[in-house]
């Protein structure tokens, strides 16, 4: 449709105080994985690096810990930033129970550090 707008952005959306952007389509040149905050419980006498392995933890709500074994079946993601590979998106929900310090990718590309498993 000829005058359409192709970019919209609510500041109020539906009077509940929340953003929202709508489009068609979103390009992202400055990065290649979907990633989250969130909170890692190291396992690990050495330092948690970019291209871990990171597993749902068991033992703490909302927080990951690095994967240790192959074919781990609580396997949630991959710590981002491995080789220069930076997130293309960042999702977060400040102060909820999820939320931490490490960006974990959840989908796209990402360099994996396999020297950690077992």
């Amino acid at each position: 449709m000829a005058g359409a707008e192709k970019l919209k952005l609510f500041s109020n959306y539906e009077n509940t105080g929340n953003a929202r952007i709508k489009t068609d389509e979103i390009e992202i040149s400055g990065g290649a994985d979907f990633a989250e905050h969130i909170d890692v419980i190291s396992n690990h006498t050495e330092e948690i690096q970019a291209g871990y392995l990171v597993s749902i933890d068991q033992n703490s709500s909302g927080k990951l810990t690095i994967s240790e074994h192959p074919y781990d079946n609580k396997l949630a993601g991959i710590i981002s930033g491995a080789n220069g590979i930076r997130p293309g998106m960042l999702m977060g929900q400040t102060g909820g129970v999820a939320d931490g310090d490490y960006l974990v990718a959840l989908s796209g590309r990402v360099y994996v550090f396999k020297d950690n498993l077992k």
